[in-house]
C-alpha cells in the first residue's frame, strides 16, 4: 500500500503545481516582490522550527506553493513583449525547420535584434516563381520587415485556447512574413544564452541526419518512422501514418519518451564494461542520453525520461532503493520550475500520467514466475497501466479511445528496439553506399510490415471509438480511479499481512 509520508516530492509537487495554478488563473494578484518575500519568509521559517516537524513542514510546503507563484510571475512577464503596433525591422535566427503549410512555410524564429530576445511563430509566404524559402533551414540568420502581433483566442473552437497554446509553447508573439520582405543574414547569437546556442547548434546537426535518412531511398512510411523515433521531426509522417498509429494505440512510438531513452541508456550499460568501472559506464550513458535529448530539441517525455534514468543511474551505484514515485515528481519539480506553463502542455500531462499508470500499480503481485510469460505479462500490463492513465486526457483533448491497444503494444515493444538499433547501424554504414543502401531496404520491409500489420489491427470492428468529455467528467473518473486504486492496495496490504501470519504460526 502507497504511504504518502513515504513519498515527499509528491506533496512538494502538488503545493508548487498549485502556487503555479494560482498565478496563471489570477486566483490572487500576482505581485512579484510579495510572493519572493512570503517564500523567503516561509524559508526562514524551515530553519526556526527545524525541530518542530509539523510546522516545519507546513512552512516547507508554503514555500513550494510561493515558489511555483514566483516562477509563474516570471515567465510570464518574460513573455510580454511590447511589439511596435507597425511593420519594423529585425533580425532573428531559425529555431525550426521550415514546414509548407498550404500557402506559407511556417518556422519559429528567434528574434535576437532587440533588446530583449524572444521567440515567435512565423508564417513565411512562399515564392512560387523563384522559391526562395526553399533554401531556409534551422539555424540561418534572416533580416525581416513584417508586423509582429500578440496571439489572440479562436472563438470557433472550445477545445484549443490559441493565446493559451502560445504562452505554454513560448511564444511571445506570431508574424506574417510577405515573400518580398525577407532575407538571409549573418545574426549574431551573442544575446542568446549559452544553451539555446548548444540547443541551434544540435538542431543544425539533427537535420543533416534528417538529409542523410532522406537520402537512403527509404519507403515514405518508414522514412517518417525513422524520423520520429531517432531525430524528434514528425514532419515526414502523413496523416494517414499518424492516424493509423493512433488507431492502434501505438501512437507513442512516435514521441520519444522514456521506451526510446531506457533503450539506448540499456545498449550503453550493455555493451560498455560495467563491472570493471560502473562509475565511468554510469556516467557517459547518462551523458549520452542528456546529449540525446538535446539532440532532439528537449521534448518533454524525453526531458522527463533523462531525468529519471539519470537519477535511476546514480542510485544503482549507491544501491539504494528505487522509489520511482519520488523520482516522478523529482522530475516533475525541475521542469516545473524551468518552465512552469508546461502544466497545461498535452505532452507533458500524457507523459507524466503514463508513467504514474506504470508506478502506482502493483505489477509485481500479478507475476508467475515464469519469465517467458512474465514477460508478455508484464509489458501487457504496463501496457493497460499508461493507457488507462492517459484514456481520460485522450477523450478530452482527442476524442478518441482505441480499443486493441494491448494487441499492438507487444509488437510495438520488440519493433522499437529493432528500429532504433536499425537507424543508428544506417548512419554508421554512411562510408559504404552499397551496403548502407542495401540495409535501407531491409529495414524499410521490415517497417513496412509493421505499418500493415498495425493497418490491419485498425480495420477490427471498434478499433477506434470516439467520445470526447469534459473537463469535469475527467475529475470524476480521476476520482473513480483512485478509490479503485485504494481499494486495491488495502486488499493487498491485507494480504501481505495474512500471509505473514502464516508463516509466524
Amino acid at each position: 500500500m502507497i504511504d504518502i509520508q513515504n513519498y515527499p516530492l509528491v506533496r512538494i509537487l502538488l503545493f508548487l503545481a498549485a502556487g503555479i495554478v494560482t498565478i496563471h488563473y489570477r486566483l490572487l494578484p500576482g505581485i512579484s516582490f510579495v510572493w519572493l518575500g512570503l517564500m523567503a519568509v516561509m524559508i526562514f521559517g524551515i530553519y526556526c522550527f527545524s525541530k518542530k516537524p509539523v510546522a516545519g513542514t507546513l512552512c516547507l510546503f508554503a514555500s513550494a506553493y510561493f515558489l511555483g507563484g514566483c516562477i509563474t510571475i516570471l515567465r510570464e512577464n518574460n513573455l510580454h513583449v511590447g511589439f511596435p503596433h507597425k511593420p519594423f525591422n529585425y533580425q532573428g535566427v531559425v529555431v525550426s525547420e521550415p514546414q509548407p503549410h498550404g500557402k506559407v512555410v511556417q518556422f519559429d524564429l528567434h528574434v535576437v535584434s532587440t533588446a530583449r530576445p524572444f521567440l515567435i511563430k512565423a508564417s513565411l509566404l512562399r515564392d512560387t516563381i523563384v522559391g526562395l524559402e526553399r533554401n531556409l533551414h534551422v539555424g540561418d540568420g534572416i533580416s525581416v520587415y513584417s508586423l509582429v502581433e500578440k496571439p489572440a483566442d479562436n472563438a470557433d473552437s472550445p477545445f484549443f485556447y490559441n493565446r493559451h497554446w502560445y504562452a505554454v509553447k513560448g511564444y511571445s508573439g506570431h508574424t506574417f512574413i510577405y515573400y518580398t520582405n525577407w532575407q538571409k543574414a549573418v545574426v549574431s547569437l551573442k544575446p542568446l544564452s549559452f544553451w539555446q546556442r548548444a540547443r541551434i547548434r544540435l538542431l543544425v546537426y539533427r537535420q543533416r541526419c534528417y538529409e542523410q535518412f532522406e537520402r537512403m531511398g527509404l519507403s515514405t512510411v518508414s522514412f517518417g518512422v525513422i524520423a520520429a523515433m531517432t531525430l524528434g521531426d514528425k514532419s515526414a509522417l502523413t496523416d494517414s501514418v499518424l492516424q493509423t498509429f493512433s488507431g492502434a494505440g501505438v501512437s507513442h512510438m512516435l514521441a520519444l519518451s522514456g521506451l526510446h531513452l531506457g533503450i539506448i541508456y540499456f545498449l550503453l550499460t550493455f555493451l560498455l564494461p560495467s563491472r570493471r568501472c560502473p562509475l565511468l559506464v554510469q556516467v557517459f550513458s547518462i551523458s549520452a542520453v542528456w546529449c540525446f535529448v538535446f539532440f532532439v530539441g528537449m521534448p518533454h517525455s524525453a526531458v522527463r525520461s533523462a531525468i529519471m534514468i539519470s537519477v535511476y543511474g546514480l542510485m544503482s551505484l549507491a544501491n539504494r532503493r528505487k522509489a520511482s514515485l519520488n523520482i516522478l515528481a523529482f522530475a516533475a519539480i525541475l521542469i516545473l520550475i524551468v518552465r512552469p506553463l508546461s502544466l497545461w502542455d498535452v505532452g507533458f500531462q500524457l507523459s507524466f500520467m503514463s508513467v504514474l499508470g506504470i508506478v502506482i500499480l502493483p505489477w509485481n503481485h500479478l507475476m508467475s514466475g515464469i519469465k517467458s510469460v512474465d514477460y508478455v505479462l508484464s509489458t501487457l500490463l504496463v501496457s493497460f497501466g499508461a493507457q488507462l492513465m492517459v484514456l481520460p486526457l485522450v477523450m478530452y483533448y482527442f476524442g478518441t479511445v482505441p480499443l486493441y491497444f494491448f494487441i499492438s503494444n507487444l509488437a510495438a515493444s520488440l519493433a522499437s528496439m529493432l528500429i532504433i538499433v536499425s537507424a543508428v547501424v544506417l548512419l554508421l554504414l554512411g562510408p559504404f553506399a552499397e551496403v548502407q543502401v542495401w540495409f535501407a531496404r531491409v529495414v524499410s520491409w521490415g517497417i513496412d510490415c509493421f505499418y500493415r500489420f498495425l493497418q490491419l489491427i485498425g480495420e477490427w470492428p471498434c478499433a477506434l471509438l470516439t467520445y470526447r468529455i469534459s473537463l469535469f467528467q475527467i475529475v470524476l473518473i480521476y476520482i473513480l480511479y483512485a478509490s479503485v486504486a485504494c481499494i486495491a492496495f488495502r486488499f493487498v496490504y491485507y494480504s501481505k499481512l495474512k500471509g505473514i501470519d502464516k508463516k509466524n504460526r
